[in-house]
């Protein structure tokens, strides 16, 4: 996930990608991972602003049709797809000024959280001093 700060307001912008790629995949419905992902919607003050979905299993593209028959037109114009590799998915979303390096994800398909985890201390540090102000 991305988050874009307005300027002058406390909402940001949201861009939802889920990687369903190599390890990451998960061939079973995930209730679990669903509920965190609405949660986080309800916690975080954001918009959701687009979604993207990597996958490499052609299964999924049905799966993902018939998603976006539900979708709505409004939130079908902001869900994308993205079906390949690690690197097509990866060139997928650059297409779309996604940054790359914000991901947890690395070229070769390996996992790597330590942006995140600095992201994540930077944040607490900010709260911390706003907080305290």
């Amino acid at each position: 996930m991305v988050l874009v700060d307005e300027s002058g307001t406390n909402i940001c912008d949201t861009v939802e990608i889920s990687y369903n790629l190599g390890q990451f995949c998960s061939r079973a419905f995930d209730r679990t991972a669903l509920k965190c992902a609405f949660d986080l919607h309800k916690a975080v003050p954001s918009r959701l602003v687009g979604y993207h979905y990597c996958f490499d299993d052609v299964r999924f593209r049905m799966v993902w049709g018939v998603i976006t028959v539900f979708l709505g037109k409004k939130a079908r114009m902001r869900a994308r797809d993205h079906e390949g590799t690690h690197v097509e998915c990866r060139y997928g979303l650059m297409s779309y000024g996604i940054p790359v390096d914000a991901l947890s994800v690395m070229v070769d398909g390996f996992e790597d959280n330590s942006r995140f985890l600095k992201w994540l201390e930077e944040r607490q540090c900010t709260e911390t001093r706003a907080a305290g102000d």
